[in-house]
Order: C-alpha cells, then structure tokens, then sequence
C-alpha cells in the first residue's frame, strides 16, 4: 500500500476516503457527491498555522 500524499491535478476527482469528524461522526467523501466540496488539511490543531490558514476559506 503506497502511503505517501500525492499532490492532486486541479479537475482530477479526488479518491475515495472516509474519515472521522472532530466530533466523532464517521464523514466519507461520497456523503457530498453532487456538491461543491473543499477538503482542508492542517497540521495540527489550536496552532497559529492552522487559524491563519483557515481564516482565508472564509473568502471562499
């Protein structure tokens, strides 16, 4: 199994994956298919780099 991020070609659909919301909720990509969708990745939480980082989404 290749673990290593690949960075993702701009149109390309991003794979399949699942994962676990902050709050305990189980969250597959599939659940917004049909939608716009914006996948944030952050490198560690409560951190100047995250906050920085995120407030730029709200222009989106």
């Amino acid at each position: 199994m290749n673990t290593q991020a690949q960075p993702l070609p701009v149109g390309k659909k991003a794979p399949a994956f699942q994962s676990v919301t902050f709050t305990g909720d189980k969250i597959k990509l599939s659940d917004f298919l049909g939608q716009y969708t914006a996948v944030y990745f952050y490198p560690k939480t409560t951190t100047p780099g995250c906050t920085n980082q995120a407030c730029n989404l709200q222009e989106i």
